[in-house]
């Protein structure tokens, strides 16, 4: 397996009375100043507003891509991908976001390791050290009746 980045899906929900001020003005104002601030050159952010009564912001930077959609109404959905997974979405992007818009309501936050090969993990996972644990190791092997037998080395 291959890890190749770190995926974040984040759902927003408006209190009605911050529904009320909220814009696609602002939505697209508010994600370009928190994009801006994640990189310092190398952004491309485009804004689809003729798909229903919200708006589609997609934002490419140099370290992956940030998909914002607003149903016009309660919610602001966020699907962001980064190539390193040193960066925290939720801190370094999404908190910001619902900061400079007033939102305060997550109601649902998913992560997701991306990659090629079967299995993909994120790579922190990889690298598991217990130093509580003795210098041997145990291995496991199947006998020819699929039971497991524990053999020490």
């Amino acid at each position: 397996q291959q890890p190749l980045g770190h995926q974040s899906i984040f759902q927003l929900q408006i209190e009605n009375a911050s529904a009320e001020k909220i814009s696609i003005a602002k939505l697209h104002d508010v994600l370009d100043r928190t994009v801006s601030q994640l990189t310092n050159s190398g952004s491309v952010l485009e804004k689809y507003s003729d798909v229903g009564d919200g708006i589609l912001l997609v934002a490419i930077v140099p370290v992956g891509h940030i998909i914002v959609v607003w149903d016009g109404s309660a919610y602001v959905d966020f699907n962001i991908f980064t190539h390193s997974e040193s960066i925290n979405h939720e801190t370094e992007i999404v908190n910001p976001f619902m900061s400079k818009m007033g939102i305060t309501n997550t109601v649902l936050r998913d992560n997701y390791p991306r990659g090629a090969g079967r299995v993909v993990n994120f790579m922190k996972d990889f690298f598991f050290h217990d130093d509580n644990k003795d210098q041997e190791e145990d291995s496991f092997d199947y006998d020819d009746n699929n039971d497991l037998e524990e053999n020490k080395e």
